[in-house]
């Protein structure tokens, strides 16, 4: 019994830590793997355990290392698709791909790179759009 306590416990305990700090802090602060923590928690790889991570990973591990405006999850048949939407550049760059496809490309990539790391295997079949509109 106590065993079952402690493991529920511990569960809440590793979900709200990791709701609080993120998993790249997490990781560091316990020296698990994310797959070690994702088992833990004991997200399965459902839909509503890909959203739930997908938020936390992008709110509390993305989101602070680059500039954004907004960004929505949407649940799609067996997995979701992930919008960010960036800030527009200057109307003289609007075109130039050194200001406008490379920043696109360069977010694309710090976002997929991050998420492909620190999921811990669940998040997969996703689809991951960068848009510069401008509505910040």
């Amino acid at each position: 019994m106590k065993y079952i306590i402690t493991e529920s416990q511990s569960k809440k305990t590793l979900k709200s830590l990791l709701e609080k700090f993120g998993m790249k802090t997490l990781c560091a602060m316990t020296g698990k793997e994310p797959k070690e923590i994702v088992d833990e928690i004991g997200l399965k790889g459902t839909q509503e355990d890909i959203i739930y991570l997908t938020k936390i990973i992008f709110s509390k591990d993305i989101g602070p290392t680059m500039k954004y405006c907004s960004y929505h999850v949407y649940p799609t048949r067996y997995s979701m698709d992930l919008v960010v939407f960036i800030p527009k550049p200057l109307p003289e760059n609007e075109g130039r791909y050194m200001y406008d496809q490379a920043v696109r490309n360069t977010v694309y990539e710090h976002v997929s790179d991050l998420l492909y790391k620190l999921n811990g295997g669940i998040i997969r079949g996703h689809n991951i759009e960068i848009h510069n509109t401008g509505n910040c």
